[in-house]
């Protein structure tokens, strides 16, 4: 499984208190929403990607199975063969358990990594 660092959960000092109530003695930039408004974009494109494969997935039975086949036995070449069948834009990156399957798709925005997609479907009823 690959960790990557978050940029949103950067160490920042905490609120001070005072009775309960929060007090932030931070002075904020202006917001500036460029940045948020072009993840927000590429994240839409990633949902397009999830779409198909899960649409994909749920429609054709053969290729559920070898998917679940295939994972169940760790077998991650075959894996990542049956998702490059489907056209997508992104390759989602894979990981399973034996309760399911995980796909993570991501996108950069420039060299910054801005957002990041979590798809977690299951196949067992525990």
């Amino acid at each position: 499984m690959m960790y990557r660092f978050h940029p949103f959960h950067a160490n920042r000092p905490a609120p001070q208190s005072y009775m309960g109530q929060h007090i932030d003695k931070r002075v904020l930039p202006a917001a500036v929403p460029d940045t948020l408004m072009a993840s927000a974009g590429k994240t839409l494109t990633l949902m397009d990607d999830a779409k198909l494969v899960l649409g994909r997935i749920n429609s054709s039975r053969d290729l559920a199975s070898k998917l679940m086949t295939a994972a169940q036995q760790s077998n991650l070449p075959v894996v990542h063969k049956l998702l490059q069948t489907i056209p997508t834009r992104v390759q989602p990156v894979v990981s399973f358990n034996p309760d399911g399957i995980r796909f993570v798709f991501d996108e950069k925005l420039g060299q910054v990594d801005c957002c990041h997609l979590i798809v977690s479907i299951k196949w067992n009823e525990f």
